[in-house]
């Protein structure tokens, strides 16, 4: 259905909500302890402790005791209930790590062999290589052949738009598709049409592990809903249920964030979005957002909607595992299973989105990630112990010797020189660089 509302995928979601109508209820004004089993709450608290890269007590001094046993202890030792109560306060690196993880995700452009658009979805990658959709976006390698992903696709932080960045997707290096689970794997071009490097936009790892989010918890969605702008819904979604492959929630989504990851709080994949849960009658019919029965050949744009479904990541990560590949795809499938993608303490802090930005705009390059930037009449890269940058014989010589230039300057190509500058700027420039020789004396 080309990221479009697939009737077929949207009425077996239906039917598995129906079904777990009485479970819901039972559910009813009851907090996550309450409602999940002692073995997933276990679990789940051994998530958080691994994320939280510090032991908990209670798990390391109750191993040999029964898990329901353990988890009174547990919800003690670390304040589960505090942490799935009413407050919402999060810290501000959240903000953070929602930008860095962001970076992944992409639009998917759908075009015919002829390169005519055909429709949209979300993808993001899951993998150095490898980006993750849904079958109903991309059923065929034909499908992918002729489509693309396109990151950057937003706006910045000041509101406007930056410049995009499409892929060419390469089914001929790998290409897995599943039709019942509704994911598709396939293999990106390692540099954009413009010569970017596909590297600049990480990925997230696919966690087979249960435990990464319970029953109530809330839940997060990147998306490009209607082919619009990368979005974000967040935090005031939750997790309604979990089923033995798919798991319903109430994020808000449209058409086109078929593809989508549905991240927990944490920032790590819960589940892949593929179908909003459409609303049916009394008498099992499918329901228009009016109330009145929606009949075969009605515009799907009218159906009234209760949830939304993904599918499980732990479901999908067995598959993947399970699936016969060629050897040389099979390559592929090992990064995606076994490597680690950077930590998110070390992709919040990349510029690189910014580097883009001021790109686009005519400025000059800015410091990299562990560098400090003043911006003045012109910039100044203060690196202490970084990467060598410098084009002379010189600095060549001191690069030989494990020497490193301490102060870059890079011009935007705009700016005024440092003649007509102001007084007050270049004491600014000046005290910046008498600061960098006293920290130099004392080093």
């Amino acid at each position: 259905m080309n990221g479009e509302i697939d009737l077929e995928i949207a009425g077996a979601a239906a039917d598995r909500w129906a079904a777990r109508e009485a479970v819901r209820q039972n559910r009813a004004g009851r907090n996550s302890a309450e409602v999940e089993s002692a073995d997933r709450l276990a679990k789940r608290l051994e998530r958080l402790r691994i994320n939280a890269a510090r032991p908990t007590p209670a798990l390391s001094t109750a191993e040999s005791r029964p898990v329901g046993a353990m988890i009174p202890a547990m919800v003690h030792a670390i304040g589960l209930e505090r942490v799935l109560a009413e407050p919402d306060f999060r810290g501000i690196a959240f903000l953070e790590q929602a930008l860095a993880v962001s970076r992944s995700v992409g639009r998917v452009n759908i075009k015919d062999t002829f390169g005519r658009p055909q429709g949209y979805g979300t993808g993001f990658m899951v993998s150095p290589r490898l980006l993750m959709t849904n079958n109903h976006v991309l059923p065929s390698a034909e499908a992918a052949r002729s489509s693309e992903i396109e990151f950057d696709y937003q706006h910045d932080r000041r509101g406007r738009p930056m410049a995009s960045v499409p892929f060419a997707l390469e089914p001929g290096t790998f290409f897995f598709t599943d039709r019942e689970l509704d994911f598709t794997l396939v293999a990106v071009a390692d540099r954009s049409q413009q010569g970017k490097v596909l590297a600049l936009y990480g990925w997230s790892r696919l966690i087979p592990e249960q435990g990464k989010v319970l029953i109530k918890e809330p839940l997060n969605i990147i998306q490009h809903p209607r082919g619009r702008m990368k979005e974000i819904a967040f935090r005031s979604n939750e997790l309604i249920d979990l089923l033995p492959v798919h798991a319903h929630y109430t994020t808000d989504t449209e058409p086109g964030s078929s593809g989508s990851p549905v991240y927990n709080d944490q920032w790590e994949v819960v589940a892949l979005h593929h179908s909003g849960v459409p609303k049916r009658g009394a008498d099992g019919g499918l329901v228009k957002a009016d109330n009145t029965p929606w009949q075969d050949g009605d515009d799907p744009e009218e159906l009234a909607w209760v949830a939304n479904e993904g599918v499980r990541i732990s479901v999908i990560y067995k598959a993947i595992e399970m699936a016969q590949l060629e050897p040389a795809q099979g390559v592929l499938r090992r990064e995606l299973l076994e490597l680690e993608p950077p930590s998110l303490s070390d992709m919040a802090g990349d510029e690189i989105s910014d580097e883009s930005d001021e790109e686009q705009r005519g400025s000059g390059p800015i410091a990299r990630v562990g560098e400090a930037t003043f911006e003045l009449p012109l910039r100044i890269t203060i690196s202490l112990g970084g990467a060598y940058e410098g084009p002379s014989d010189k600095g060549a010589s001191d690069k030989a010797n494990g020497r490193a230039p301490l102060v870059t300057v890079a011009l935007p190509q705009h700016a005024p020189s440092l003649a007509t500058a102001g007084p007050s700027r270049l004491t600014e420039a000046e005290a910046v660089l008498a600061e960098l020789e006293r920290s130099r004396q004392r080093l």
